[in-house]
């Protein structure tokens, strides 16, 4: 799957090292406002960028905040059946949010390999992909 990186801090350019042990052939990109020499191509504007590459890769992951990547995605999104696998990290790496074309896409299993490498959780919220197998709970009376 041909993958781009995308961040707009130093916190995510900092993921960016642990990513590459597992993704070194993809692509990274990384705001030109980060300072410090970091091995990726640099970007004025985000929204440029997504425009630019948004039907050049499989995968989109963007360590950024999800407003910035809605925003950038959203004037590109047209066919759940074409559109890119996109992702959405915190930049503190904790959370792996399928954002976009989740089943259909590869969203989703793109997500749980992301998260693996980063030592994050992956959040699916597609039904058939985050359906649970078991339930426990504990009620307050007999059969409840």
């Amino acid at each position: 799957m041909k993958l781009a990186f995308i961040t707009l801090s130093p916190e995510g350019a900092a993921l960016f090292a642990e990513l590459k042990k597992t993704f070194a052939e993809a692509d990274y990109f990384l705001h030109d406002k980060v300072e410090g020499e970091f091995s990726a191509r640099r970007f004025a504007r985000v929204a440029d960028l997504t425009g630019d590459i948004f039907g050049g890769y499989e995968g989109l992951v963007y360590i950024a905040p999800s407003g910035a990547v809605v925003r950038a995605i959203a004037p590109h999104v047209k066919d759940k059946m074409k559109d890119p696998a996109v992702l959405q990290i915190d930049v503190g790496g904790r959370w792996v949010v399928s954002l976009l074309s989740g089943h259909e896409g590869g969203a989703n299993a793109l997500a749980f390999s992301v998260a693996n490498a980063i030592g994050a959780e992956p959040v699916i919220s597609t039904s058939t992909d985050a359906a649970k197998n078991l339930i426990v709970g504990v009620g307050c009376r007999r059969g409840i």
